[in-house]
């Protein structure tokens, strides 16, 4: 029924609908019906459009908004129908986002989350989580949609957090998910996936009582006195022990949202945001009762420490104490995906290929039968050959795409890490520094320093000197400058020289870089892949036969398969988008005399003219601290210049490698190459109306070829 694409069967459930909602008034049965009309109804109006698609949505306000659902769902139906998907007109987005929900199988919320909060480094390379929040169960209005939406999206989960609720310790929802998830995956001991939470434990009902009469009494503290005195958590306990069996008391943490949202604002820099102003405002009123509990459970654990000191309620109570369970609770998910999660996601793949194998076999079998020989045309093994190097070098720029989202290009360095080197950026900053430290102005000041100060010499006027001589200096000994502005020749130079250094790195990286990919075998680590597109080339190279009439496409094959070549047009593109340009005049971080407004340019404290300048700097005690640092202000101001313009240069060289390359270059392969058999017969010499095997004997003939 639900698969059915024929309108009238969904139109008839809603007539169905119409002579039974009077009959009975089972509140159960009730409640399901009119949560399958809601969903026929909403699949009327929209399924077609929307089903089976993904919509991004880039207004977070407007998604808010949206998802902010009736309790009746019933009255989504009230909703105007909505012609276009999504409307354009943005106001109405949340309507149109209410009225289409019950057809949303998932709603992905990327979010970015600080080091500081979570370091999720230790994932292997991912760094990332992916966190499936799924309703519970027990809704009356969503009841069918939540428990095909815990089964379906659970179905290939490696680690499942349950959440109890605190406040609620008898609830029983739980034990029903891993029912409906123990039949839908009945060759999985699913007692190895579970870990659980027990949420809003500050929230405890008879807590704070209990632990009052047990703090106020001086016997010695046992578990079964605390559970005595304190049902809730006895019961908690219980339960949290069911859903794991019992096999594992430590897959188990106590949790406050609010005590771990608390915890973080006092540890963490107050720049980094935790949560959302709402959710603050809550936690101000929480923060007024709850550090007095907090104390209370943490004398009542340090009490039951002594008497019982293996007790696993010490370790869950010490846990929530210190903040609200984050960091165990972060210590559960990361160990149990990193071991658990990694061995079980490995043997649900490797059972799914041993049934793919078994069926490729039963596939072999048929498609060998002899009945079907007479269809098979003797195929040139040129063909097999070439359609083989294509799909391989399809999949090894697929592979490259991953990496480079992954891991992205970086000048200078190359592809495989094996053969890494010097990136451009650390050459650049190595050469702006050693350029402006070789200014022949730091080497004759530094000649004149005695005891930190620079001493010059006092030139007489001619008029109280008849008989001075002009001294040509020795190199290294010429004029030192007093002024910002007799700095500027040199910055100019320099600046001047390297654009022209690194416009030059930049194309020698370039070239290197794809005749890196062109030539060499390189090793992809994060997808343990290997990539030799020099022998792919060779391959294909050695089955085309070159004609007139095909002439283009086999130019533009090889083309594909030589990304050395492509780094005329590379560069073409890459200075269009990101000019290597610098402006001295600008970038100069001393103040230069001005004509036209006056502006005199700095005296520095060792000049003879410096008590009558206008513009001046303090003396300092020491002259040789303040050029050294002069000289550094002067190397960061064109280091940071160049870097900021070389990593828009790297991040256009990445992004263009990536679309204008190899997006293309997969499309081109995949589609006009491999999905066009005519012209890939026609590249190894055969002609069009030779007698072929039929399309869907071939596609079998592949699925049987495919290496498992």
């Amino acid at each position: 029924l639900f698969t059915s694409k024929d309108p009238d069967v969904w139109q008839n459930i809603i007539k169905w609908y119409d002579e039974v909602k009077n009959y009975d008034k089972t509140p159960g049965l009730e409640n399901a019906i009119q949560e399958l009309v809601v969903f026929v109804e909403s699949y009327l109006r929209y399924g077609n459009n929307l089903c089976g698609q993904s919509l991004p949505i880039d207004n977070s306000t407007h998604a808010y908004a949206g998802l902010q659902l009736p309790n009746d769902p019933r009255s989504i139906l009230d909703i105007k129908k909505f012609e276009q998907f999504p409307p354009e007109d943005e106001e109405q987005f949340p309507k149109f986002l209410q009225a289409t929900f019950p057809l949303i199988g998932r709603i992905n919320v990327e979010v970015k989350v600080s080091d500081k909060i979570w370091d999720l480094s230790s994932l292997q390379e991912a760094n990332k989580l992916v966190l499936l929040d799924l309703p519970g169960l027990g809704a009356d209005k969503s009841e069918l949609r939540d428990r095909f939406v815990n089964v379906h999206e659970m179905e290939n989960v490696q680690t499942i957090l349950l959440l109890t609720y605190g406040p609620r310790p008898g609830s029983t929802t739980n034990n029903e998910i891993i029912d409906l998830l123990r039949k839908q995956r009945k060759n999985q001991n699913l007692d190895d996936f579970i870990l659980v939470g027990v949420g809003r434990f500050d929230d405890l009902p008879g807590a704070e009582v209990g632990i009052d009469k047990l703090l106020s009494n001086t016997e010695q503290l046992t578990e079964q006195k605390i559970f005595d005195e304190i049902p809730a958590l006895r019961k908690v306990i219980e339960n949290s022990r069911k859903l794991t069996k019992g096999n594992d008391e430590q897959r188990i943490v106590f949790m406050s949202a609010f005590a771990a949202l608390e915890y973080l604002i006092k540890n963490l820099d107050s720049t980094i945001k935790i949560a959302t102003p709402t959710v603050l405002e809550n936690l101000n009123i929480f923060q007024k009762h709850f550090p007095d509990l907090n104390e209370k459970w943490q004398q009542l654990s340090e009490r039951l420490k002594k008497s019982e000191p293996d007790s696993i309620l010490v370790t869950w109570l010490d846990a929530f104490t210190k903040d609200g369970g984050l960091s165990r609770l972060r210590y559960l998910l990361e160990n149990h995906v990193a071991t658990h999660g990694l061995e079980q996601l490995y043997k649900d793949v490797n059972v799914k290929v041993q049934t793919l194998v078994k069926e490729q076999q039963n596939l072999a079998q048929k498609v060998n039968n002899p009945s079907l020989a007479k269809l098979l045309a003797s195929e040139n093994p040129k063909l097999r050959i070439l359609r083989q190097a294509l799909r391989e070098l399809a999949d090894s720029y697929k592979a490259l795409k991953t990496h480079l989202e992954k891991n992205p290009l970086e000048l200078g360095v190359g592809i495989d890490e094996t053969r890494s080197t010097i990136s451009l950026r650390q050459e650049v900053e190595e050469k702006v520094n050693s350029e402006i430290s070789r200014w022949s102005e730091w080497r004759t000041l530094f000649l004149k320093i005695k005891n930190g100060i620079v001493n010059l010499p006092q030139v007489d006027s001619e008029d109280e000197n008849p008989f001075s001589l002009e001294i040509i200096p020795q190199e290294g000994t010429g004029k030192s400058f007093t002024k910002s502005d007799e700095l500027y020749p040199s910055f100019q130079e320099t600046c001047d020289q390297l654009e022209k250094f690194i416009q030059e790195r930049v194309d020698q990286s370039i070239k290197d870089w794809l005749d890196e990919l062109s030539n060499k075998l390189i090793s992809l680590k994060d997808n343990q892949r290997t990539i030799n597109v020099k022998e792919i080339r060779s391959e294909i190279e050695n089955c085309v036969v070159k004609k007139e009439e095909i002439e283009k496409n086999i130019k533009n094959l090889l083309f594909i398969a030589s990304p050395s070549e492509w780094e005329s047009m590379l560069l073409q593109i890459v200075k269009r988008n990101s000019s290597i340009t610098i402006d001295p005049d600008t970038l100069f971080p001393l103040p230069r005399e001005d004509k036209n407004s006056h502006e005199p340019a700095l005296i520095f404290g060792w000049s003879p003219d410096h008590k009558q300048a206008t513009r001046s700097i303090p003396l300092y005690e020491n002259h040789l601290t303040f050029i050294l640092g002069l000289r550094d202000t002067i190397i960061c101001s064109v280091s940071d210049s160049f870097i900021q313009i070389l990593s828009k240069v790297n991040q256009t060289v990445n992004e263009k490698i990536q679309t204008v390359f190899l997006d293309n270059a997969i499309l081109t392969l995949q589609d006009k190459l491999l999905g066009n058999r005519t012209l890939l017969k026609q590249m190894v010499g055969e002609e069009p109306t030779e007698k072929t095997t039929p399309d869907w004997l071939l596609i079998l003939q592949e699925l049987v070829n495919i290496p498992l």
